[in-house]
């Protein structure tokens, strides 16, 4: 009895893993193949749970709720393209279309066309807005006020990260990414605090997480074994790019205090004085440039330190009162004590401090902002929140000058001690005494010991430090340091300052820098400075009664030594200068091999400055518009590559899948009355391909689907083979026009509206 041949399996029905033991597939399979709502639903669930732990980096609650919005939507259109058997491409355009359409009806509807269709005129806009957004993350400190701006970099970037997570997990069925991606999201906060992630969000992410990864493997019946891996290598790379995407999103942590000090990007400050690590960057960036009206070109202050545990200084505290009370309250000192007033301006640009580098005294602040205050015990100024990285302002400032004669008389014994024992510091209280035996005065004291450091006994060195484990400012480095007789701006300034205390003066060790060095360049008429990160520094101020805090430069081979002239002066008396007047170098630095020197750019004659920042916003649209253009090529790609693979390895079924979305792609697509014969004809006739290998392929889909059960494992090579020459047959008789769009729009991808339901 004759027996009619079946219509040809369709490109969809093997889309998808083929049956074992060549049975066709059956419709309760097919099902549990299909995009499944509830797994949308628990994806959504998760992609939002992140957005607890981001509440302590940014605060308001506008931007939370419009990223909830977003991500609902774009599940949501998910959802409806694949109901419409639109597929994931499907899908993946929707979701494109309703995000560009809604933010630019949000954001810039007069620039638009039809208010929804985004213009160049929009992507400019949006250009700005994220640049505006970006600099108040690069100035700000967590956690960050709430701001429109701000609110549309995190929205856009959140529905960047809903897009690729849908695409991950729904149409490319890889369910672990939909753990790991939330799970690095919710991580990322304690990145810049030190409570920053959520231990309520964490524990929910992996308990809906759980119910996602069960969904899943119900409604596929089990794990294949063979994808687990695969599957944990794509979760792990989506992960780290969801993390790439949230980085540069990130402010500094901050309170405030010298906790939000650092430099670069990525690198701090330890208010504890532990600069080994940042004097010894092998990168030498310039971090603010400044001029003054003349005079002593000034060390900049950042910060005091006081408190000594035996282990660490720590940062002084005081009262905290507006930049005003400075000028209303100036320093109190003897009034014979001669003052001078000047001026400076200051330029920051490589500098992540909530703390304004400033001169000792400063008062007249201009340029600043709401929310800084003035620390009434050290006078140092510092933000509620605002990095200082960009901003420009001037401050006039007193600097004190008192005779010889005066400074000798005045007296620095205001009781205060180093609170260690002469046992805990032998060394410490030994050469103290030692080297200050012939001293009569306190500030003779102090010389003789700024010169005792600056001699030839002591040595400049980042290295040594290290070799010999004594790198930090603590009793025991200190007495390290006093043995080895080498060591950096820490280890003189800490020694100097317990050896003062040490014979009763009040003394304590000031942070900032260096005065620099001058760029050649002028600015209204007054001398530039260039100060580089490696002028970090530390130097001692010891208190002297009628005449205030006094600095000392005790480290070898840096800055000018402290001296004082004499009011009327004689053969004993020093005739050194007070302070230095401004030259080509204010100071002299030690001999860094390590370190290049950069090249000063900022000459009147240079070239204008290219806005880098403006240019990779735009290749970032760039990119993502050619990402989101070879999307079909990319699945397509890879749907081939899994065809050709099974195909190798036998199995029928997936060759003739592949060669009918090959056909397909060329504008030939089977019809479900079209028996594999009549399929087969259909393509002799329009390529000329060779019939004998369509006939093998056509033999083994009529064995696999009709077969027995026993039926034997067909030749992949030859299968493989015989697809892969009709594709060569294709592309050399194909219009151009066609093998482009087959390229780059297969149609094989789209879902056959005239396929029946399963």
């Amino acid at each position: 009895m004759a027996v009619r041949e079946a219509p040809a399996p369709t490109a969809a029905a093997h889309t998808h893993e083929m049956p074992a033991r060549g049975r066709v597939q059956s419709s309760s399979a097919r099902r549990r193949s299909r995009p499944d709502a509830i797994t949308s639903l628990l994806l959504a669930v998760l992609l939002c749970l992140p957005l607890m732990p981001f509440g302590r980096i940014f605060s308001g609650e506008t931007w939370r709720l419009q990223s909830v919005l977003t991500i609902a939507v774009l599940i949501g259109v998910g959802v409806l393209m694949r109901a419409l058997r639109t597929g994931g491409l499907g899908a993946l355009i929707g979701q494109v279309i309703i995000g560009l359409g809604s933010a630019t009806l949000l954001t810039a509807p007069a620039q638009a066309f039809l208010f929804v269709i985004p213009t160049f005129d929009v992507f400019a806009h949006w250009d700005v807005l994220a640049g505006d957004a970006a600099e108040q993350i690069r100035q700000g400190v967590a956690p960050m006020p709430e701001d429109p701006t701000l609110s549309f970099l995190l929205v856009s970037a959140i529905a960047l990260i809903t897009v690729l997570a849908d695409l991950i997990v729904i149409t490319f069925r890889v369910p672990v990414a939909a753990v790991l991606i939330p799970l690095a999201l919710a991580l990322a906060p304690s990145a810049i605090l030190p409570h920053g992630s959520d231990a309520v969000a964490i524990a929910l992410i992996i308990v809906v997480g759980a119910a996602l990864l069960y969904r899943s493997v119900q409604l596929r019946g089990g794990l294949r074994p063979g994808g687990v891996l695969g599957a944990g290598v794509v979760s792990v790379v989506i992960a780290l790019v969801a993390a790439v995407i949230v980085a540069p999103l990130l402010p500094r942590g901050g309170n405030g205090s010298l906790n939000g000090f650092g430099l670069g990007s990525a690198n701090r400050i330890d208010a504890t004085l532990d600069l080994g690590e940042d004097l010894r960057r092998p990168n030498n960036t310039r971090m603010l440039t400044f001029t003054t009206d003349g005079g002593a070109v000034p060390y900049l202050r950042l910060t005091t330190m006081s408190q000594f545990t035996g282990s660490v200084w720590e940062p002084d505290e005081g009262e905290r009162v507006d930049v005003d009370w400075l000028s209303q309250f100036p320093e109190v000192r003897d009034p014979a004590v001669e003052t001078t007033t000047h001026q400076i301006s200051v330029e920051v640009d490589g500098v992540d401090s909530t703390m304004l580098p400033l001169p000792p005294e400063p008062f007249d602040l201009t340029g600043l902002g709401a929310g800084w205050r003035a620390d009434s015990d050290n006078r140092t100024v510092a933000s509620e929140g605002t990095v200082i990285n960009g901003l420009s302002y001037g401050a006039s400032y007193t600097t004190a000058a008192p005779s010889l004669e005066q400074i000798r008389a005045a007296s620095a014994q205001i009781g205060a001690s180093t609170g260690l024992s002469a046992e805990d510091t032998p060394l410490l209280h030994q050469y103290a005494t030692e080297v200050t035996a012939e001293a009569a005065t306190d500030y003779d004291k102090l010389v003789a010991l700024q010169s005792w450091f600056r001699s030839s006994e002591f040595s400049y060195s980042l290295d040594a430090p290290v070799e010999d484990g004594y790198d930090g400012s603590s009793a025991v480095a200190i007495e390290a340091f006093l043995t080895q007789r080498s060591g950096y701006c820490v280890h003189f300034a800490a020694a100097f300052t317990l050896m003062a205390r040490d014979l009763g003066m009040q003394a304590r060790i000031a942070l900032g820098f260096l005065p620099g060095e001058a760029t050649g360049t002028s600015v209204d008429d007054r001398v530039q400075y260039a100060v580089t990160s490696d002028q970090l520094h530390t130097w001692p101020e010891v208190y002297f009664a009628g005449i205030g805090w006094v600095a000392f430069e005790p480290t070898a081979s840096l800055g000018v030594a402290t001296r004082f002239l004499a009011a009327t002066p004689t053969g004993s008396d020093p005739v050194e200068p007070s302070a230095p007047a401004p030259t080509s170098t204010a100071t002299a630095q030690p001999e860094r091999p390590d370190i290049t020197e950069p090249t000063d750019t900022s000459t009147a004659g240079s070239s204008p400055s290219v806005d880098l920042g403006r240019y990779l916003a735009i290749l970032g649209w760039i990119a993502l518009a050619v990402a989101v253009a070879l999307t079909p090529l990319t699945v397509r790609t890879v749907l081939r590559a899994r065809r050709m693979t099974a195909a190798r390895a036998g199995d029928a079924a997936a060759a003739w899948a592949e060669l009918q979305a090959d056909a397909a792609d060329h504008g030939l697509r089977a019809d479900d009355s079209n028996t594999p014969r009549e399929f087969v004809d259909r393509i002799v006739t329009a390529t000329g391909a060779p019939r004998e290998e369509l006939d093998l392929l056509r033999a083994a889909i009529e064995r696999v689907s009709y077969g027995r059960e026993d039926a034997g494992v067909a030749d992949g090579e030859a299968l493989a083979g015989a697809v892969a020459d009709v594709h060569r047959i294709w592309q050399e008789t194909a219009d151009p026009h066609v093998r482009r769009r087959a390229r780059f729009l297969p149609v094989s991808l789209l879902p056959r509206r005239d396929a029946p339901t399963p």
